[in-house]
């Protein structure tokens, strides 16, 4: 992997050592390649972000909001990052491992999962940027061609969204730190409690706790009793509005997902399983929008 070995040859904290015995494995990543580096006995991460996403991601946000969290340890450490290319280097964390679907439904994990979130969205850090989720939308469509919007059949549903727009965004919570893309596999858990950490900051600002919260269930796949239980690992009794809101963004956040997977399949080397992805994403955002019409008074 000469780029990786380039790349590294490129960090001051290699700089003037042999790279002869570094170990370079691959991790799982959608967008970036993402490697785990031994050099030396010590272990890091390195993320070499993914073409094109340079259109959609702003590194020095990044940088900021994932320095931040660090420094409240819920993030591991950055030990070089360039904002230019959004390089990445970060300290692995011994002993953790990320969750998938199956594990984040064990109450233990849920709830410190839970907590974790309630701890980045109490925290007050000033992160920047803000996410709005209509304009989001509307700047990944604008990446697209009009032929992948007819075929995933977004451009239709950004029209059937737009009846929510002014509901949506009159009944807005509060902004507070968000994570903004809590796939499970954004967790690391480490020891049998477990103590949680989140990496991929990429997309992090200023949001709803609606948004976190209904992202990872939308993500894990969760049904009617692991959302119940996700609120009340995390409000404990939540509100008739904190359901509402809650419900309210696990359907619009589909459109979301579908207008960013079809977004990124210009520039993937695959683009099948994005494409896949979005019009998987806009039949659930149209499940869920004849449930609300359907429960509506």
């Amino acid at each position: 992997m000469p780029d990786v070995q380039s790349t590294l040859g490129r960090i001051p904290l290699f700089a003037g050592r042999s790279l002869a015995g570094v170990i370079v494995e691959p991790l799982a990543s959608l967008t970036n390649r993402t490697y785990r580096i031994t050099l030396d006995g010590e272990r890091y991460v390195l993320r070499i972000a993914g073409a094109g996403t340079e259109r959609y991601i702003d590194r020095k946000a990044e940088l900021r909001n994932a320095t931040l969290a660090a420094a409240i340890g819920i993030a591991p450490e950055i030990l070089y990052f360039d904002p230019e290319d959004g390089t990445m280097l970060t300290r692995f964390i011994v002993g953790s491992m990320a969750l998938d679907a199956a594990r984040l439904r064990e109450p233990a994990t849920l709830q410190a999962v839970a907590q974790a979130l309630r701890c980045l969205h109490g925290s007050s850090l000033p992160f920047a940027g803000e996410m709005h989720l209509f304009p989001k939308v509307d700047e990944y469509m604008a990446l697209l061609d009009e032929r992948i919007g007819e075929e995933t059949g977004l451009t239709e549903a950004r029209a059937r969204m737009e009846s929510l727009r002014s509901r949506f965004e009159r009944d807005a919570a509060p902004f507070v730190p968000c994570h903004i893309d809590p796939s499970p596999a954004n967790f690391l858990a480490s020891g049998a409690a477990p103590s949680i950490h989140l990496i991929d900051w990429e997309y992090a600002a200023l949001g709803e706790p609606a948004w976190d919260l209904a992202g990872l269930s939308t993500e894990a796949g969760f049904g009617a009793a692991e959302d119940r239980a996700l609120l009340a690992a995390y409000y404990g009794q939540p509100t008739a509005a904190d359901i509402a809101r809650f419900r309210l963004h696990r359907v619009l956040l589909r459109i979301v997902a579908a207008s960013w997977a079809a977004a990124h399949a210009a520039d993937a080397p695959e683009p099948e399983s994005l494409i896949a992805m979005a019009r998987q994403r806009v039949a659930e955002f149209h499940a869920g929008m004849d449930a609300l019409a359907a429960e509506a008074p």
